[in-house]
């Protein structure tokens, strides 16, 4: 009867398997029951104000039922936080005696964006003066001031 008897290469071999296999097991179970607890303190900036500055397009008047488009530039104005900015829109917020506010419709177009600190981006705002079918004689060559919102 012959004996199996195995080269010492291939007892080399079986014991490098063998450690590699319980350096395994012993990772893995360092890994699924690990456990621990830690406390810190973070700190959360504050979101700055934005800036809109219109350029009100040259040559271009608003009179009853008419549009015009201004072009914007959005402004954050934080030095460590990023904003989002999704919409854009306002008001009149003064015209002379005898000329409404609410006769002055303010809307805006904007990419949504989140602005970084410092950072600006492009927008369209609508300034629409809409037709009351009543005198509105009052407006005639006066500059409405515009107040300006995003959100």
């Amino acid at each position: 009867m012959r004996r199996f008897r195995l080269r010492p290469r291939t007892w080399i071999a079986l014991g490098v398997v063998g450690v590699v296999a319980a350096a395994m097991s012993v990772a893995g179970y360092a890994y699924f029951t690990s456990s621990g607890s830690g406390s810190g303190a973070g700190w959360v900036g504050t979101a700055g104000p934005v800036t809109i500055t219109p350029a009100w397009p040259g040559g271009q008047y608003l009179y009853p039922g008419n549009t015009v488009d201004v072009p914007l530039t959005i402004t954050n104005t934080s030095t460590t936080a990023s904003v989002y900015v999704s919409s854009v829109g306002g008001g009149a917020t003064s015209t002379p005696a005898g000329c409404d506010n609410d006769w002055f419709v303010v809307t805006g177009t904007v990419t949504p964006v989140v602005l970084g600190p410092g950072e600006s981006t492009g927008a369209t705002g609508h300034v629409a003066m809409i037709e009351s079918y009543t005198p509105q004689d009052a407006c005639q060559g006066s500059n409405p001031v515009i107040g300006w919102t995003s959100g």
